[in-house]
């Protein structure tokens, strides 16, 4: 068993431009991810969907209980394409049966064009956890409608949860819903899985994206600071 099959720890690494699937590990299946800082850039020039999907500082996608803690992430994420960014995210895009623990995010999202799952630590999550992390960076695309949040663009499920977890940065997107300081767009959520989060006022106009799973969310947010 390789070192990289369980645990990185460099101590700066600077990113070159990429295409889909993409981070400084494109996929991690199992294992350790922790403890570094990554700094750079990311320009895509096409879009990504389906098996592609998954863009992140750090990671493209998490499956099989990787565990990622201590990342934080300077690298700023933008594209010059017409065709629609998924699942994009400052340290990972994807978690898949994952966590993501005591990650920190300052750099800048700035997409053209994005359809859905856009976060300031991930972009979407399906059956994984995120906590302690925060977003200091910014998250932006000029799509209207587009699912942007200051930590999660996108919760898949009920079975999610993403707890004590901070925004600063500025949220937005083209208008419309689907926009929020913590996540974006509520497919499914348990208040019991969504706690003690908090953001900055005037970050975004409130913790969750309007339209997503009302009646989960209730008692979800906390104060504004």
């Amino acid at each position: 068993m390789s070192l990289y099959d369980r645990i990185f720890k460099p101590r700066r690494y600077t990113l070159p431009s990429g295409a889909v699937r993409t981070g400084l590990f494109g996929t991690t299946y199992g294992g350790v991810v922790k403890d570094f800082t990554i700094k750079g850039s990311i320009t895509l020039s096409a879009g990504n969907k389906g098996d592609n999907s998954g863009i992140g500082g750090a990671i493209g996608a998490t499956k099989y209980g990787t565990a990622v803690s201590g990342v934080t992430s300077y690298v700023n994420i933008s594209n010059t394409s017409t065709n629609a960014l998924v699942h994009v995210g400052g340290v990972v895009g994807e978690l898949y049966s994952s966590t993501a623990k005591q990650c920190l995010y300052f750099g800048s999202i700035n997409l053209q064009n994005a359809s859905d799952s856009i976060g300031g630590v991930v972009g979407y999550i399906n059956n994984s956890e995120i906590g302690y992390c925060a977003n200091l960076g910014t998250v932006k695309t000029a799509t209207e409608g587009a699912y942007v949040g200051g930590v999660l663009g996108y919760l898949n499920n009920e079975y999610g949860k993403v707890h004590n977890c901070y925004n600063y940065g500025s949220v937005k997107n083209g208008g419309g819903k689907h926009c929020g300081a913590i996540i974006g767009w509520l497919r499914g959520g348990t208040a019991s899985n969504l706690t003690d989060n908090y953001y900055l006022t005037g970050s975004a106009s409130s913790a969750f994206g309007a339209g997503g799973d009302l009646p989960h969310r209730r008692g979800a947010e906390r104060a504004k600071a």
